[in-house]
């Protein structure tokens, strides 16, 4: 394959990620956390429950432990492997935000050449794509389910090039898509995706026949239960072996203790909060005098389903 066909933005994410990782040690105290966790079930060989200083450890699903494990069980026992696994999860999901415009707009390649540009370019993504976190995994876990969704909206409401094909398996692929961002970050994942596919008749072009949104979302609805049988199978069998006290914490305490809000989870922050930081989300694209100019020319554009989308 020729290197003039590899995009832009995978050689920007190369010269960020890589000299990053290269040029630091793993930080206090998440990433030497994960990887201790990662190096404490490698050394017992139990891959089903995540262990921390030889006690079950509940506050994070398995993926991305399981991801280092497969790159040690080929490369031996590597933190470079460890630390490797986030920044090919932005990688990733820099790919899957090309396909995902594309997908939006067929008819302007342009497009889809720019996004994953406009992604890397805001400063948190970046910065999180060279952290042993969990982030950037769950970012194209999010993007997976988001594209498998609209191929199973087209299969369902048949307005689209998606429509071609079978229902059952547009179905399986969301289903499958759901279960591994369960695994990647637990049920955190409805948060970016069930909004946007709930409000489908404000962006999907209008379909033909009887009650067509009710059959989207009777299949958006057997997704999601494909997806909880998905991490059921890891979560049950972990849980059983865990222990009561790890069972009940992955199958309901960590999510009602979030939701409560309680002290110890330092992720708890009053509502303005969120609208505080958001700004910093998008920095520095936030100064950037074209984006503002687009912004007002939306007013006086025609519909665009794909930008009522990303907007949801």
């Amino acid at each position: 394959m020729s290197w003039r066909r590899i995009p832009a933005w995978c050689w920007l994410w190369a010269a960020v990620s890589l000299p990053a990782l290269a040029l630091r040690p793993a930080w206090a105290v998440d990433e030497t956390r994960y990887l201790a966790v990662g190096w404490d079930m490698w050394r017992r060989g139990d891959f089903l429950v995540p262990h921390l200083v030889g006690k079950p450890y509940a506050d994070k699903p398995p993926l991305l432990f399981w991801l280092m494990h497969a790159g040690w069980a080929v490369v031996g026992v590597s933190e470079t492997w460890a630390r490797l696994v986030p920044a090919l999860g932005a990688l990733l999901a820099l790919l899957l935000t090309a396909r995902l415009a594309r997908r939006l707009w067929p008819d302007r390649p342009d497009v889809a050449r720019r996004a994953p540009l406009l992604l890397q370019a805001c400063v948190l993504f970046t910065a999180w794509s060279t952290l042993l976190m969990f982030d950037t995994l769950m970012t194209a876990c999010v993007l997976a389910a988001l594209l498998a969704a609209l191929t199973l909206a087209g299969r369902t409401l048949g307005v689209s090039p998606d429509g071609r094909g079978g229902v059952l398996p547009a179905l399986a692929l969301c289903g499958l898509a759901f279960g591994v961002a369960f695994l990647a970050k637990g049920p955190v994942v409805l948060v970016y995706v069930l909004p946007a596919l709930l409000l489908v008749p404000l962006w999907w072009p209008r379909p033909q026949g009887a009650h067509p949104w009710r059959r989207f979302r009777l299949g958006l609805l057997a997704a999601l239960v494909i997806g909880a049988a998905v991490a059921l199978a890891w979560a049950l069998p972990a849980a059983a072996r865990g222990g009561s006290e790890y069972g009940a914490a992955i199958l309901w305490g960590q999510i009602a203790r979030r939701v409560a809000g309680e002290p110890e989870h330092l992720h708890t922050q009053p509502f303005w909060f969120y609208l505080a930081v958001l700004p910093l989300c998008v920095l520095p694209l936030l100064g950037w005098p074209r984006l503002w100019s687009a912004l007002r020319a939306l007013r006086a554009a025609p519909r665009d389903d794909g930008v009522r989308l990303c907007l949801l």
